[in-house]
């Protein structure tokens, strides 16, 4: 699998999981409730900034990510992603490359969770399947057929209100997420949110918009 296949399912994954929680449910009231109240936390953060790991077919990749509104930086063992709010760059780091596009609305449903929340309101039902100490919350699309997540089971830290783990059934695969070192930090610059050229001076840009 290329670099790039590989890096877009992993943030594909990712985002996926920040709209789940960055929606409205409107399901059972315990359910919806906490995930409204971990949304808002989120969204009322100026910025976010987590370590996580994702398990899937025996394998686990590591990253960081940092996140303002509907910009974010991404970065794993094999390499980097950036988006501003309108350009992402992909950055290998066995090619070197760094693929610069400005996606369109389709894409963005992929990997701006603005626009997968727009696109997910209503489509889950979730239900309260544990309340202590921590809270575990399963959700399911209203219609199963089509549904790239045909499943997600989220667990709140009672401690941090933050997302903790994330259990996904993506397209009849078991994907675990563990986040860590969920803060809340300080309001960040365009420039966090976009590729500096000065820092991997040998890369090979490429300029698909």
């Amino acid at each position: 699998m290329s670099f790039n296949v590989k890096h877009r399912i992993f943030v594909t994954i990712l985002i996926a999981i920040i709209g789940l929680l960055a929606f409205d449910c409107f399901a059972q009231h315990d359910a919806a409730a906490i995930l409204r109240t971990s949304s808002q936390r989120l969204k009322a953060a100026p910025s976010i900034t987590a370590t996580l790991s994702i398990s899937a077919d025996g394998r686990t990749n590591t990253g960081h990510l940092t996140l303002s509104g509907n910009r974010f930086a991404l970065t794993t063992p094999i390499g980097s992603t950036w988006y501003d709010g309108k350009t992402l760059w992909s950055h290998s780091v066995s090619t070197r490359e760094v693929n610069i596009s400005e996606p369109d609305q389709s894409e963005l449903a992929e990997i701006n969770p603005l626009v997968m929340i727009d696109q997910s309101l209503s489509a889950y039902k979730t239900q309260l399947i544990k309340s202590s100490p921590d809270k575990v919350i399963e959700m399911t699309p209203v219609k199963q057929r089509g549904a790239d997540i045909q499943k997600a089971v989220i667990t709140i830290s009672s401690a941090t209100g933050y997302p903790s783990q994330i259990v996904l059934t993506l397209n009849n695969r078991i994907v675990k997420v563990d986040l860590k070192k969920v803060v809340a930090g300080k309001k960040l610059n365009d420039k966090d949110f976009t590729f500096d050229p000065k820092q991997f001076p040998n890369a090979i840009v490429n300029d698909l918009r």
